[in-house]
């Protein structure tokens, strides 16, 4: 799977067809080409931009001819004599420029066909290319193990993938759950060195709890964090890994949102 910024890929081919309908505008729109041409230089540095993403894109679409086709295209554009900030292409590079920026596109199309599109809606496309941790940085730097299942995540949610969502944002609030236990120094392993259940590890939490300076801010804290795991478990984790549980992308986000809190909270204890 590949990522594919179609606007910019518009924006790109468009700027090829720029070059091919200012030639025909110079001869009217003739069926020959222009015995010569030219070209801002600014908007030929542009040019050259485009291609180089345009072959990007063709080298992640398995598409040789659309890689072949760029190439050649920029080849007859560096044949230009640059002058007073013009591109000029004189009668013999016009008649190779003449059919290139339509071999492009033809190609792209060729190149193109077969392939699936997966469309994100702009609300969604934070979720999937994710520039920053989507649960902020607190979160992102004191649940490290956590990080992949919680980009995971969002990948799952921005493609209406409620279910698998869920799972993941499970996976990691476990990470969360095991780390402030430890903190706290409850015991979240057996003898042989296994993890032990969430409701377990929340269970043995309370008797830390309770050694504390009773009605103290911290046993305050502690409390609810802790009954609020026991609720989240029977709420979400245990439904959750239940075979036949699925989650509405809406109910998905719900969860989303409210494991992002939760996790934001945990992250002030470690």
């Amino acid at each position: 799977m590949y990522l594919l910024d179609l606007g910019r890929l518009n924006k790109a081919l468009g700027m090829v067809s720029a070059l091919g309908a200012g030639m025909s505008a110079v001869v009217g729109h003739g069926p020959s080409p222009p015995k010569q041409f030219r070209f801002v230089e600014r908007d030929l540095i542009a040019l050259f931009e485009h291609c180089a993403f345009l072959r990007e894109i063709g080298g992640m679409i398995e598409a040789p001819m659309v890689v072949q086709m760029v190439k050649d295209f920029e080849d007859v554009l560096r044949q230009g004599e640059i002058k007073d900030g013009f591109v000029y292409w004189g009668e013999y590079d016009c008649a190779l420029l003449w059919h290139r920026p339509g071999a492009v596109a033809n190609a792209f199309r060729a190149g193109l066909s077969g392939h699936i599109s997966l469309i994100l809606a702009p609300n969604k496309v934070g979720l999937f290319v994710q520039d920053e941790p989507i649960f902020g940085s607190d979160v992102f730097e004191k649940f490290g193990p956590a990080r992949e299942d919680v980009e995971e995540a969002g990948k799952c949610l921005a493609l209406d993938r409620g279910t698998a969502a869920v799972f993941h944002l499970m996976r990691a609030l476990e990470v969360a759950v095991r780390m402030i236990a430890e903190k706290l120094g409850a015991t979240v392993q057996d003898e042989h060195g296994r993890y032990l259940g969430w409701g377990l590890i929340a269970n043995n939490m309370r008797s830390k709890i309770d050694a504390m300076t009773p009605g103290s801010d911290e046993q305050i804290r502690w409390y609810r964090v802790q009954q609020d795991l026991v609720a989240v478990n029977r709420a979400w984790r245990v439904p959750t890994n239940h075979p036949k549980e699925t989650y509405t992308p809406d109910q998905a986000r719900e969860v989303f949102d409210s494991t992002k809190a939760f996790m934001k909270e945990l992250s002030l204890l470690v």
